[in-house]
Parts: structure tokens; C-alpha cells; sequence
């Protein structure tokens, strides 16, 4: 038996897990093409749909059986075997990727070895790639670790603008497990973020993991980048990853890696869900739910370059596909006098400072969210606006009682005025808040004429001294309803006999009480 070190045993064999034995079977298996490339579905969140593929090298040798991929990936950059198979990765995605029929947006990625990123003709691989397969350069995500990109950030910067030139994206795997993690996002023109699985793993029973995962997709999306959860492995995972906005998963949740020709491909590639149990976005078990504000930065030229989690919750939109949008894409201005917005100032582009009432556009989880939007604007040395910063809060549930008692407000007035009895609502000293037609029509008056009057002004002299005692009666809270007979004043001068039952109505938020009277003729009396 040989060593990992490519000692041999006494009759002079190699050993079958040395470097050097494994490196001459991948070479012959790439050689002959038996060094497959499956694709693992990259899925937005909430939906569950794939809108993106990753590429993964796998090999089942005649001698060594299964190798898995960290074990002859490492062996091929460690002896020269990687930019074969890089490029046959690149070359197997790009041809399976412009193959699918309608499947235009759906994006292929490929994962990039460091020393394919150091090589000065990777560029040309990657284009001879497009060129030959002629799939869309949109369409080819190229994916570098971060430990990669933190050995030399000037020397991945300039590598990776070249590939951005040819108008592929760039994703940046294994994120989370630098030392420089910040700085990579700032410096570097990366499209996405890949949380490493280790954040992932224990995220809906560790709070530790899940404010990490929040502080990763934060500051992603503050750089306007999307970010992609690896590993997830559970509903609870996914529905913690929404919860905090995460914008795209991936891990055997959804599927594994599948071979070409696979047909659950072909459905996932279709837009068919690889999930069946909903995804919701919140959840009382989840260890760190979604904020229930959202904070929004707009940019001088008035369109979106940060969303907080909350957007999945208080828009129904992932806060990545808020980027490079306008505000009120997303919100219209409610009506009425606290929702004058969205007004502009500074040209129109920046939001004007002050709270205003929005209503979101579209409904999230079949509910109208009605947002109150705090907008301050961040200005330069100059006085020009620089940004502006904007939260907004979830106000439903006041909006949503405050129209339901306004519906039930008008209801009442509806039935108070249409009623074919007299009713009236008085003040505790006898001043009309609202009479009905009925009531003034007993009095030959118009509403409106006995709105101008009081109680004692058209009650008969003889009667008042019992009016007097009643009312005295309901103000020391001795009854709260009389059912008393009486005489009005009819506008002839005739009394108008009458029976009325007068209950005690309490005010509402500090307001006064009133009374409410029926008020019917008595034929009894007269």
C-alpha cells in the first residue's frame, strides 16, 4: 500500500489514493469525457422557483470508485490538471444552458478555481466558451471564493473587470469565512454573495447564527448585491432565510445535483417549484423574525440602492429586487390629508423630508399594506441631496380599524337618517348633534331647522321641569335610559305628544357622552 506521500509497497505498486495515481486517472477520464458535470438548482425565496444552475464536476472512476470533488478538485490545482477542467466545466454549462428551450432567464454558474482566476487567458477561455456554446454572457454567473479574492484584492479586481467586460456576472462563494469579508464587498465587482453553509446549518436554533446571516445579507444588499443561502436543508431554514431577506437558496431542500438529461430538471428549468410546503415568511418559532420597519436608501437620482428585510413582509418584494427601482413603483400615496406623498424635492428625485401615508402597490399575502414613510434627506458640503433616508412602518392594522370604524360611522348615519322613526343625538344640556328627517317632520321643521334650536326650545313650558329632572338623573350616572312620555312644540305652536326612549351613549377616545333618542308619536295622548 502506498501513502498519500506516493511511497510504494514492497512489490512496487502505486498507491491507488496518491496524488500522482489519482492525477493520472483524471487526466485519462477527462481525456475521454467521463468526468460528468451535474447541475444543482439555485431557487428564489419565497416562490421555490429556479432561476439559476450550478455546474458541479463529478467523477466515478473504473479503479477508485466515487471520488468526491474536494479530493481530485484539489489534486488537479495541485498539479496542473485544473484549467482542463475548469474548461471543460465552462464549456458543459454553457452548452447545456443555451440548450434549454425557453429558458432565457435562467443563469448557468460555474465555479472558478484560484488559479484560473491568476491565469492571464482565463478571460479568452470564458469567451471562447460563450462563443461556441452561443449562450448570452448574461447568462454565465462565474463564482470565486472569498478566501481567493482576500489574497490579492487589486490582482481580483482587475481579473474580474475584465470578465465583467464580456458581461458575465460574478458571484462570490463561500462568503462569511474571510477575515476580510467587508472590504471584499466593497472593493470588489461582484453581482451576488453565497453565505457559506456553516451560517445556514444552525440558523433556526442558534440566534447567534441567525443575527449573523441578517448582518451578512444587510450588508450585501447595502452594496446592492443579491445573496444566496448554500446548504439549506429545511423548511425552517428557508423560512428563517425569508425572514431576514434573504433573496436566493440552495441545498438539497430543494434538490440535489441533477444530471443533464434529468427530466426533474427540465421541470425546474420550466418554472415548476422544487418545494411543495409553502414557504412562509414569518413565523412565530423563528428564532430572529424580519424586522417590522423598513429602512430604505434612495439615491440622488431618486431610485433605490438599499432595502432591509422587511420588504419581503411589508412589500411582498425580496429587498434585492427593490434595487434600482423607484419608490413609487412600490407605493402609491394614500388618500387623504396624511397621505400627500410621494412628493419630491430637490428637482423631484430625492423624496421631501416628513412622514407621509403610503399604500403598497401590490397586496402581500392577499392584505393592503399601509406604510407610514420617515424620510430624511442626507445632504453634500454643497447643500445638493446626497440621498435620502426613509422608514417605513406597517400602520395596517390602525389603517384597517380606522376604515372599519369609519365604514360603521357611515352605516349608522345611513340607518339614523333613513329611519322611519324620529331619532335624535343631543348633548347632556340639550344641544342637537344630529336629527333625522323623520324627527323634524313630526315638528313640521327641516333637520336643519331644529339643528339651530335646543331641546327646551321645542319642548311645551309644562314639560320641562321633568326634562330638567331627568337629565339631573343621567349626569349623577343614577339611570342610564329614560323611557319617558312628553310634549314637543310643533312649528304651528301645537304640542306634539310623544313617547321617548333616550339611552346614554359614552364618548369615545376622551369625547363627551351624548344621548340617543327614538322618538315616536304618541297617538295614546292628544
Amino acid at each position: 500500500m502506498v501513502s498519500a506521500g506516493g511511497r510504494h509497497e514492497a512489490g512496487g505498486r502505486p498507491d491507488a489514493t496518491s496524488d500522482e495515481h489519482v492525477a493520472r486517472r483524471l487526466a485519462a477520464a477527462l481525456a475521454a469525457g467521463r468526468v460528468e458535470f451535474h447541475l444543482q438548482p439555485i431557487v428564489e425565496l419565497p416562490s421555490g422557483r429556479t432561476v439559476a444552475l450550478e455546474a458541479l464536476a463529478r467523477w466515478h472512476d473504473d479503479q477508485l470508485g466515487p471520488v468526491p470533488p474536494d479530493r481530485f478538485v484539489a489534486v488537479a490545482e495541485r498539479t496542473g490538471l485544473v484549467g482542463e477542467l475548469g474548461r471543460r466545466a465552462l464549456h458543459a454549462a454553457c452548452r447545456d444552458a443555451a440548450s434549454w428551450a425557453g429558458a432565457d432567464a435562467i443563469v448557468v454558474n460555474v465555479n472558478v478555481s484560484p488559479l484560473q482566476l491568476t491565469d492571464p487567458d482565463f478571460a479568452h477561455v470564458v469567451a471562447d466558451a460563450l462563443a461556441r456554446t452561443g449562450l448570452a454572457p448574461a447568462r454565465l454567473c462565474l463564482e470565486i471564493t472569498e478566501a481567493t479574492a482576500v489574497e490579492d484584492l487589486c490582482l481580483t479586481d482587475r481579473r474580474l473587470g475584465v470578465l465583467r467586460e464580456l458581461g458575465v456576472q460574478v458571484a462570490l462563494d463561500d462568503f462569511g469565512t474571510g477575515y476580510s469579508s467587508l472590504t471584499v464587498l466593497r472593493d470588489l465587482p461582484v453581482d451576488a454573495v453565497k453565505m457559506d453553509r456553516a451560517f445556514v446549518a444552525h440558523i433556526t436554533s442558534d440566534a447567534r447564527d441567525a443575527v449573523l446571516a441578517r448582518l451578512i445579507v444587510d450588508a450585501a444588499h447595502a452594496m446592492g448585491m443579491r445573496v444566496c443561502a448554500e446548504g439549506v436543508e429545511t423548511t425552517e431554514q428557508a423560512r428563517q432565510l425569508v425572514a431576514l431577506g434573504c433573496d436566493r437558496a440552495q441545498g438539497w431542500l430543494f434538490s440535489a445535483a441533477l444530471r443533464a438529461d434529468d427530466p426533474r430538471l427540465a421541470d425546474a428549468v420550466r418554472g415548476t417549484p422544487l418545494v411543495t410546503r409553502p414557504i412562509a415568511d414569518h413565523d412565530a418559532s423563528l428564532p430572529l423574525a424580519g424586522s417590522e420597519e423598513l429602512l430604505l436608501v434612495t439615491r440622488a437620482d431618486g431610485r433605490i440602492a438599499f432595502a432591509s428585510a422587511a420588504a419581503v413582509q411589508l412589500l411582498g418584494t425580496a429587498p434585492g429586487d427593490l434595487l434600482g427601482t423607484r419608490l413609487e413603483d412600490h407605493l402609491a400615496p394614500a388618500d387623504g390629508p396624511s397621505g400627500a406623498g410621494p412628493e419630491t424635492g430637490d428637482g423631484g428625485s430625492v423624496p421631501a423630508e416628513g412622514t407621509r401615508r403610503h399604500v403598497a402597490r401590490r397586496a402581500v399575502r392577499g392584505v393592503r399594506r399601509w406604510l407610514d414613510v420617515t424620510t430624511r434627506v442626507l445632504r453634500d458640503d454643497d447643500g445638493r441631496p446626497r440621498e435620502a433616508l426613509g422608514v417605513a412602518r406597517d400602520v395596517t392594522a390602525v389603517v384597517s380599524a380606522e376604515l372599519e370604524l369609519a365604514e360603521s360611522e357611515q352605516r349608522f348615519r345611513r340607518a339614523f337618517d333613513e329611519a322611519p322613526i324620529g331619532m335624535a343625538m343631543t348633548t347632556l344640556d340639550g344641544a342637537f348633534l344630529r336629527v333625522n328627517t323623520a324627527f323634524a317632520a313630526m315638528l313640521g321643521l327641516s333637520p336643519d331647522d331644529v339643528m339651530r334650536r335646543t331641546v327646551a326650545e321645542l319642548t311645551v313650558d309644562e314639560d320641562l321641569e321633568a326634562d330638567r329632572t331627568n337629565l339631573a338623573q343621567v349626569r349623577r350616572g343614577e339611570v342610564d335610559v329614560h323611557d319617558v312620555r312628553k310634549r314637543y312644540r310643533h312649528a304651528t305652536g301645537r304640542p306634539v305628544p310623544a313617547r321617548v326612549r333616550a339611552a346614554l351613549v359614552e364618548g369615545r377616545d376622551g369625547t363627551p357622552p351624548y344621548l340617543l333618542a327614538h322618538v315616536l308619536p304618541d297617538v295614546g295622548e292628544g
